[in-house]
């Protein structure tokens, strides 16, 4: 969870087949998976790297963790994810460490506002974390690491 000094998180804008019927356009954070043996910190570091051109990042605060199964491309994933805060200066970033996957994928990047996002009608995913974004930026975070999960109905059935 990239914040900048306005505290407006960062987002991806994504299309892609995550189980709605076809190509469905969304917000998404940016992150991805784990490498062989790579702990959720040093692949923070490592993804804003490759993702947006992050040269240099401390770990950031842990605050929520995703788990369960998600889809996309017709396949299900057990995912399990961490969101960190982290806080930024930087407004301009870069896609060259995209993979061809993310260059198919992104369309782009966008500042947001807990406000802005709660009165838009667009997509956000994971659509917990939004409410952790509302507790972070307004100052009422308790501490506590949220768990989160998928919504209900994208489940796989059976």
């Amino acid at each position: 969870m990239l914040l900048n000094p306005y505290d407006q998180m960062l987002w991806l804008s994504v299309a892609g087949d995550i189980g709605r019927g076809g190509i469905t356009p969304f917000w998404s954070v940016p992150g991805g998976g784990l490498e062989e043996g790579e702990s959720f910190e040093a692949a923070l570091r490592r993804e804003m790297r490759e993702e947006l051109g992050l040269q240099t990042l401390a770990s950031g605060l842990h605050v929520a963790t995703f788990e369960g199964l998600t889809q996309w491309g017709g396949r299900w994933y057990d995912n399990d994810s961490r969101f960190y805060v982290l806080r930024v200066d930087q407004a301009e970033f870069s896609s060259a460490g995209h993979t061809q996957l993310e260059r198919d994928t992104v369309r782009g990047y966008r500042w947001w506002g807990y406000e802005e996002i709660r009165a838009s009608s667009e997509l956000f995913l994971p659509k917990a974390i939004v409410d952790v974004l509302g507790e972070v930026v307004g100052g009422s975070w308790d501490g506590v690491v949220r768990t989160i999960g998928p919504e209900p109905h994208t489940l796989p059935s059976g």
